[in-house]
């Protein structure tokens, strides 16, 4: 029985380039990169179709999760309207988020990832490349097949029905994720990851892992009411474009732990923290099942939601994904 990943030699795997040309066009808060050795319109639409549908199910499930949210600002309203109907007040509060504007603009200040940071995950990927992967399409005879950068391909995308991330980039050459979500007035909701194209010849119990470090910081400062940040790290599979597995199961974490980073601060408190680099330990894994005849795609990637209020909020995550592994029975 094997798994089957679309790559190159090992020493093609070092030298080749990312192709920032999909298939066909995606929406603009969509983007998908491929390498250049990644060709074939049937596969890159069997990435399209997958990335399509973790975006549909993002919007359709963030819909129902802020449920809550919108209790919270119902309860805040009255307070609101009064403030805004009061001459001074209102204009205290739109010199207070001037403010916050500024200040935002020196928070989140990017983190560059040392060398031995990246030494580090190579020497550990080449490690286990020697260890369980005699072949060079890095398929394994122990069942264990494990790829470092660059991936297959590399994906990212916002929800439209807020704002845009200040900075959402993936660099497929090294493996590295850069979220900074900065809301003033209107929640974002950012995510970036990368992605992996398998196949079987046999029906197969397979699970994903993946090796993740990450440096974050949130920002939060509420002028009335409440808000909010949270930034985890999500895994997906999907069966030609269908969803079979995710973790964490919903669109947002269900736990603290599941959560890189998640708080919450009323006003007039105001919160910030920052951290790393760290290794992030949750997920831990993702079983799925594989069948021949089929396209799989398994994803890793990191996702970002910050949520002003009526004040600011921001969240901002750096990741070094080290490498993927897909370990199958």
């Amino acid at each position: 029985m094997d798994v089957h990943i679309l790559r190159v030699s090992a020493k093609d795997v070092m030298t080749t380039s990312i192709n920032n040309t999909p298939a066909q066009a995606m929406p603009p808060n969509v983007h998908i990169t491929f390498r250049d050795d990644f060709t074939g319109p049937e596969r890159r639409n069997a990435v399209e179709r997958s990335v399509s549908t973790l975006v549909s199910r993002s919007a359709e499930a963030f819909a129902a999760e802020t449920a809550r949210e919108k209790l919270l600002a119902a309860v805040d309203a009255p307070l609101i309207r009064l403030i805004k109907d009061d001459p001074g007040a209102a204009k205290a509060l739109d010199e207070l988020r001037e403010q916050q504007v500024t200040d935002l603009k020196f928070a989140n200040e990017l983190f560059d990832f040392e060398p031995r940071d990246i030494q580090h995950r190579v020497s550990f990927i080449d490690d286990l490349a020697k260890l369980l992967i005699p072949t060079a399409h890095g398929l394994s005879k122990s069942g264990v097949l494990a790829m470092r950068p660059p991936y297959d391909f590399a994906w990212s995308w916002f929800d439209t029905r807020g704002g845009a991330p200040l900075k959402q980039t993936t660099n497929n050459s090294i493996g590295r994720i850069v979220i900074d979500a900065r809301s003033i007035g209107r929640y974002v909701f950012a995510h970036a990851g990368f992605g992996l194209l398998l196949t079987t010849d046999a029906e197969t119990q397979a699970t994903g892992y993946a090796s993740c470090r990450a440096r974050w910081e949130i920002l939060l400062e509420p002028l009335v009411g409440s808000n909010g940040a949270v930034g985890w790290m999500e895994f997906t599979a999907l069966e030609d474009g269908r969803l079979l597995a995710s973790a964490p199961s919903g669109t947002f974490p269900s736990s603290y732990s599941e959560a890189v980073f998640d708080h919450k601060v009323r006003a007039p408190a105001r919160f910030s923290e920052r951290s790393g680099p760290e290794d992030v330990l949750n997920p831990r894994e993702l079983a799925f099942t594989m069948r021949p005849g089929r396209e799989y795609t398994f994803n890793v990637g990191l996702v970002v939601f910050a949520n002003s209020g009526e004040g600011a909020a921001s969240g901002f995550i750096d990741g070094d994904l080290g490498y993927i592994a897909i370990v199958h029975r």
